[in-house]
């Protein structure tokens, strides 16, 4: 049964926070708003240097390696640290590292960055795996210092809160690398928001997570099981497996919609008759635009919708939401590219063209589903709140890695390929109305998928 809540109103609906919980709540926030603006500012500068430091034959090589291929190489090391580190020494630990190799890559740009650009894959290793790992620590730190029921409460607004803050990095950065016109500030920054996030680590650890003595003692987290055992023991979770699957699922619809609605907005902007160049830059505006409205639209829904779902209603029934509106987007798509009618008609009666009509109408789905994106990386994590150590630490690691960085960003664009080839065109247009298909049925194998998560969460939650 479920707890009965503390708070009613429309303080259940938009800050369901408890005093206590901002002791909490500020230094994690801090926390993670400096790691994520320091992988803005890495991310950059790796775009940076492909641009105007590395050989084009460098950077292409380094492109077809690709940054899942060179992260397989620093995951067995973070698993073993992990596993025979405290929690507080690993955090420094793998903060030190990059802070350190940082620190290198910048000096070595200053006074001797030819060395730099003989050594593109290994200049490269750290920027690449930063944000991947430094997000898989906040999480797992966040597991660590909130219980589920507090998740629940917590979460959407810790969330709302952090992507406000984070939209303004991306032209802060921009200013900051005009001012200076120094690749190496951006490292010296990111150097600096780590210390920052270090600090704010040492008070957590200090005056939350050691409350006790077994804890001051700054023990690792598994003492009696083998890192071997205790490997093994993660990756044959069940539940594991079925959260991989619902995480390739959702990102590979997410970004077949995404294809569509550039497509079509390609379309959309061929049919004004503007020349290559103007055609070239209103087609970026346009993306800029949409993807704007797409980050409004998430704040909004977590804001008016999101904090009182999560906080109200199961975890089964806000994750099976996810699934519905891909289908209901699908569906959408496919009646109006299926119909032409129908789209002649929404056309007359909203005086555009055809092109327009189909432009609009996969912005919208593209925009509804991004709306559950954030979303879904809060439900995503909630789950492992409902499982053991090993599956947290370990585990998590290893599934986010092959969920979102090998197979969910690229079974999307492997789907797209092989319809192509399939049907000898490079035309878009020809292979909508199958691509919408796939993306029918991976959203109703996703409702089911989401719905055995949710009876093991209840299951575990009645227990």
């Amino acid at each position: 049964m479920q707890k009965e809540r503390e708070f009613t109103g429309l303080r259940a609906h938009f800050w369901p926070i408890k005093m206590t919980d901002m002791k909490k709540v500020i230094p994690l926030f801090i926390i993670f708003t400096c790691l994520s603006s320091a992988s803005t500012f890495i991310t950059d500068f790796k775009d940076f240097m492909f641009a105007g430091y590395f050989e084009p034959a460098d950077s292409m090589a380094l492109l077809k390696f690709g940054n899942w291929q060179i992260l397989l190489g620093g995951i067995p090391l973070y698993l073993i640290g992990m596993h025979y580190l405290s929690p507080k020494k690993f955090f420094f630990t793998v903060l030190n590292v990059y802070s350190i190799g940082f620190a290198i890559s910048a000096f070595l740009l200053i006074f001797a960055p030819d060395i730099l650009k003989s050594n593109a894959a290994i200049t490269l290793f750290l920027p690449y795996s930063f944000n991947f790992v430094t997000t898989v620590l906040c999480w797992i730190l966040l597991t660590q210092i909130f219980s589920i029921h507090d998740c629940k409460r917590v979460f959407a607004v810790f969330f709302i809160c952090l992507t406000i803050t984070l939209l303004p990095i991306p032209i802060l950065e921009s200013y900051i690398f005009v001012k200076s016109r120094s690749l190496s500030s951006l490292l010296f920054i990111s150097i600096g928001l780590c210390m920052i996030a270090k600090y704010s680590y040492y008070y957590l650890h200090k005056h939350i997570l050691s409350f006790d003595e077994t804890q001051e003692q700054d023990t690792p987290i598994a003492t009696t099981i083998s890192f071997v055992n205790s490997l093994k023991q993660s990756l044959t979770s069940p539940t594991l497996y079925l959260m991989l699957f619902m995480m390739v699922l959702f990102y590979t619809c997410s970004h077949l919609f995404d294809t569509l609605m550039k497509y079509y907005l390609k379309e959309f902007i061929n049919t004004t008759g503007e020349v290559n160049n103007m055609a070239q830059a209103m087609y970026h505006s346009s993306i800029g635009h949409v993807f704007s409205i797409k980050g409004i639209a998430e704040i909004v829904f977590l804001l008016f919708a999101g904090i009182g779902l999560l906080y109200k209603k199961s975890w089964g029934f806000v994750a099976k939401l996810i699934p519905v509106t891909i289908v209901v987007a699908s569906i959408t798509m496919l009646i109006l590219i299926s119909c032409p009618d129908v789209s002649k008609y929404l056309s007359a009666i909203l005086q555009k063209k055809q092109a327009d009509i189909l432009f609009y109408g996969s912005a919208f789905c593209a925009v509804l589903i991004g709306m559950f994106s954030t979303m879904f990386l809060i439900l995503k994590s909630m789950i492992y709140f409902y499982l053991g150590t090993s599956e947290q630490t370990k585990g998590r690691i290893i599934f986010e890695f092959i969920g979102t960085m090998m197979l969910g960003k690229t079974l999307g664009h492997l789907i797209t390929a092989r319809l192509m080839v399939s049907k000898n065109t490079a035309n878009m247009s020809e292979i909508a109305l199958p691509i919408l298909g796939i993306t029918l049925i991976l959203g109703i194998i996703m409702f089911w998928v989401v719905h055995v998560i949710g009876k093991r969460i209840q299951a575990a939650e009645l227990a």
